[in-house]
């Protein structure tokens, strides 16, 4: 049986900048709850866009997060470059030996920070008004980590042998696809980079609104829709 029932308001996603999701997929897996893709804004449903971000988040012994201990700054960056200038958010000095995460799933080191200047230790250049979101202090609740290569919702999401499996679903355009990707899981709980493996095609129709386990070493897909409509197999 199960206990009660908790909620925590302070746990958002990205806390305190919150991260609204719908038709995400979640797993848990060695201590980790990972949130892969979804629906993001705050906007009604068939007005959000399909999202590629992927979180994390430690999980206490008693399933519980721990309590957030960390300094978020998200912005967008206005110029090329290792030298950014954030149109929405003051840099401070306090900034320095923090993590900076870029849109594209990679990551740096700010090596130096002033009140509107930041630079980054990874010699990048990025698209002007990307947006970038800065971690610093100690990690206590969600951070972000490779992104997919491509949005997703409504897909199925599975940890096995310590590997993280995303299976099918939608893209931003709702063409369903049969795309399945795998990504390591590090020792620190991170993933590594996003590749591609055997897409499901199972009886040449690929599937959404999916269920998805792993077993003895293999992955089971259940039911879904298909491109021909609603499905029931188990592929």
């Amino acid at each position: 049986t199960l206990g009660a029932w908790t909620t925590n308001a302070n746990y958002n996603l990205i806390a305190p900048t919150s991260q609204p999701r719908n038709s995400h997929r979640a797993v848990v897996n060695n201590g980790y709850v990972y949130v892969v893709g979804g629906k993001d804004g705050t906007a009604a449903n068939a007005n959000s866009t399909a999202s590629n971000k992927v979180y994390y988040a430690r999980l206490n012994a008693d399933g519980s997060l721990p309590q957030e201990n960390s300094t978020y700054s998200t912005g967008t960056i206005a110029q090329t470059g290792t030298a950014i200038t954030g149109t929405t958010t003051v840099f401070t000095a306090a900034m320095s030996g923090g993590t900076i995460y870029y849109n594209d799933g990679t990551t740096a080191t700010v090596s130096y920070s002033s009140g509107t200047t930041l630079i980054s230790s990874l010699s990048k250049t990025v698209a002007a008004l990307s947006t970038y979101t800065i971690v610093y202090g100690n990690v206590g609740v969600w951070a972000p980590t490779t992104s997919l290569a491509t949005k997703r919702i409504m897909h199925s999401l599975v940890a096995l042998n310590g590997y993280l499996y995303v299976i099918g679903g939608m893209d931003e355009t709702s063409a369903v696809t049969g795309t399945t990707y795998y990504a390591k899981i590090n020792l620190d709980g991170s993933l590594g980079t996003w590749n591609t493996t055997t897409a499901l095609t199972s009886g040449g129709a690929v599937r959404n609104g999916h269920g998805s386990f792993a077993a003895n070493g293999r992955i089971y897909v259940v039911g879904g829709s298909s491109t021909s409509g609603a499905g029931g197999a188990v592929s």
